[in-house]
């Protein structure tokens, strides 16, 4: 039969068959390639390291914060008629030796760890616990008031220490180590002297 149903049938059919060519013809459609494993992993690594970092930042503030409060909590307790508060300082240092010791005992079972150092590093970190240890005599020393000085306020003695420590290290790393300082650098030094020169003009005013 060649009826006009079977005509448009036929039509329809090669139309849908030059449809199928045609598609078939194509090019395929680009995919796009998977991301950088490796890239992606480094990335991953650096974000970690980082947040690592500013977590053991703010660790070490908090505790160093804690270091001086409780030092002056300590040199608060001492009896009027002491003379000197060595033992306390001495008491200080056997707590953060023990510390270091239970550190060393967790890495040495956790193991894969590399304890031996170079002769420097033992040399400068000798030279920085004489200079821990006589800032600790000292600060006792303040906060206790023994020797007929009085005692001083924890909140003249405390940020007077830590703004000086800032500006003599920026100092030292620019002398010595040689490291870049910036303008804003310098400029936020200047501004921490202001300050220590207003917390003592405050003392002074309030004595």
């Amino acid at each position: 039969m060649s009826g006009p149903w079977s005509m448009c049938k036929r039509a329809l059919y090669a139309r849908w068959m030059k449809c199928l060519g045609q598609w078939r013809s194509k090019a395929p459609v680009p995919v796009r390639p998977p991301p950088d494993c490796a890239k992606l992993v480094i990335s991953e690594r650096k974000g970690a390291r980082l947040m690592a970092g500013i977590a053991l930042l703010a660790a070490v503030t908090i505790l160093y914060a804690g270091y001086n409060l409780f030092v002056k909590l300590a040199g608060g307790q001492v009896p009027s008629g002491a003379t000197t508060t060595v033992l306390a300082t001495m008491c200080i240092q056997v707590a953060a030796l023990s510390t270091s010791i239970v550190f060393l005992a967790v890495l040495a079972v956790r193991g894969g760890h590399v304890f031996s150092l170079s002769p420097g590093s033992y040399f400068w970190a000798a030279v920085a616990g004489f200079c821990i240890g006589g800032a600790e005599i000292g600060y006792l020393y303040l906060f206790g008031g023994v020797g007929g000085m009085k005692s001083m306020d924890a909140s003249v003695a405390i940020p007077t220490i830590v703004s000086g420590t800032i500006v003599i290290a920026l100092l030292f790393s620019f002398l010595v180590l040689k490291e870049h300082v910036s303008w804003s650098q310098v400029l936020g030094s200047c501004l921490i002297l202001i300050g220590i020169f207003f917390l003592f003009m405050h003392r002074s005013g309030s004595a």
